[in-house]
C-alpha cells in the first residue's frame, strides 16, 4: 500500500473513532492514550517475556485470584491480506509481512517441502488465556500461511511452558473445527481416540497434569445443521437414525409445534 493512501485510511479511521466517541454512545479513550497503551511494550511475532509481564502484572492490578489464574488457552487463526511493509526499529527499518513459526517450524517445513524460501504471511496465528473469572489476555501471535498441525502442536506446548512461567495454569484449550485443529488434537492420542480418553491430555509440560481439548460448541452445532441440511436430496449424504431419515424439516416442524 503506497504511503499516502495508508495515511489516508488511517485518518479515515481516526475521524470515524472521533465522530463516534463525540456522539456519547461509546465512552472511548482518546488516540493519544491508545497510542500509549498499545506502545506499552514492543510487539513482534512469537512469544515475548515483556508481553508476558505485563499480562503478569494486569493479573496482579486487577487482583486476580488463584482460581482466575487457571483457565483455558484459545488458538484462533484468522486470514489476513498478503502485504510488506517496512517498520523502523532503533536505527533500522526491517521489512515485515513473512512468515515467522519460529526455527523448529521453519526447519520443519524446508524438510517437508525439500524448498528454502520465504512466504508472504496470509494467516495470522494467536493465542490468548481465558481464565476462570474473566480475565483474558492476548499474549503472542505468529504469521503464518496456514499452520500445520504439528506447528499447533510446537508453539501450544510453548505456550502452556510460557503460562506456567508466569503463574498461569491452562487447564483446556478451545478451538474451532477446523481440519488442522482436529489434526493437532488427534497427535496427543496416537494409540486410541480423543473420546475413548474423554478428550483429555496429558501435559509434556508437567506430566502430572491434564489439558483437556474442547472443540468450539459454536462450530460443532453450525457442522450439525449443515449435515443435516445436506442429507438426501441431490446429496449422497444420508443420515439415519434407527433406520428412519433425519431432515431438516423435523427441526421446522418442532419449531411450528413450538
Amino acid at each position: 500500500m503506497p504511503h499516502s493512501v495508508e495515511q489516508k485510511s488511517k485518518s479515515i479511521i481516526w475521524s470515524g473513532r472521533a465522530d463516534l466517541r463525540d456522539t456519547g454512545m461509546l465512552i472511548l479513550q482518546s488516540g493519544s492514550h491508545l497510542r500509549l497503551y498499545k506502545n506499552t511494550v514492543q510487539q513482534h511475532a512469537g512469544f515475548n517475556d515483556k508481553l508476558l509481564n505485563w499480562m503478569h502484572l494486569e493479573a496482579q492490578r486487577h487482583s486476580i485470584p488463584e482460581e482466575g489464574r487457571e483457565g483455558g488457552l484459545i488458538m484462533d487463526e484468522m486470514s489476513i491480506s498478503e502485504d510488506i511493509q517496512t517498520v523502523k526499529s532503533g536505527k533500522f527499518l526491517k521489512l515485515v509481512g513473512f512468515v515467522e513459526m519460529g526455527q523448529e517450524s521453519h526447519n520443519l517445513e524446508i524438510i517437508r517441502t525439500n524448498k528454502k524460501e520465504e512466504q508472504l504471511a496470509n494467516h495470522v496465528l494467536l493465542f490468548k488465556f481465558l481464565g476462570n473469572s474473566g480475565f483474558r489476555f492476548p499474549f503472542a501471535h505468529f504469521p503464518t500461511h496456514q499452520a500445520t498441525a504439528t506447528d499447533l502442536f510446537i508453539h501450544f506446548w510453548d505456550a502452556v511452558s510460557y503460562l506456567q512461567a508466569y503463574g498461569f495454569t491452562t487447564q483446556y484449550t478451545n478451538m474451532d473445527g477446523a481440519i488442522t485443529n482436529r489434526q493437532f488434537m488427534h497427535l496427543h492420542f496416537p494409540a486410541t481416540t480423543p473420546a475413548a480418553c474423554r478428550f483429555k491430555a496429558c501435559s509434556p509440560v508437567n506430566p502430572t497434569q491434564f489439558v483437556f481439548m474442547i472443540m468450539d460448541i459454536k462450530h460443532n452445532i453450525k457442522k450439525l445443521r449443515n449435515s443435516i441440511l445436506a442429507s438426501g436430496g441431490s446429496s449422497k449424504r444420508l443420515l439415519l437414525l434407527h433406520g428412519h431419515r433425519i431432515k431438516w424439516s423435523h427441526w421446522i416442524a418442532a419449531y411450528n409445534f413450538d
